[in-house]
């Protein structure tokens, strides 16, 4: 059964999550000052592992083969976080 799940993520630089297969990332954002990853899943899917990386503006981007999946303002905007996977 499709449906969404929510993943809190920590303000690390590289952390690894755990998805069902096939999950497709549906946004990042902020809420209640924690960073959220929203992806549509098949509930009935087996869980995999993956890496989310977090990097703050104008900090080295030292990833392999990764996708940008949003970006999220934080502190009146004076911090912009860029979620990859």
């Amino acid at each position: 059964m499709k449906t969404i799940w929510k993943y809190p993520l920590r303000m690390e630089d590289e952390q690894t999550v755990k998805m069902p297969i096939g999950a497709e990332i549906i946004s990042v954002l902020l809420q209640r000052d924690i960073l959220v990853l929203y992806a549509m899943v098949d509930s009935d899917a087996p869980l995999v592992s993956g890496k989310v990386y977090i990097r703050g503006t104008g900090h080295p981007l030292n990833m392999v083969d990764v996708r940008h999946v949003g970006s999220v303002a934080m502190l009146d905007r004076d911090l912009v976080w860029h979620v990859f996977v």
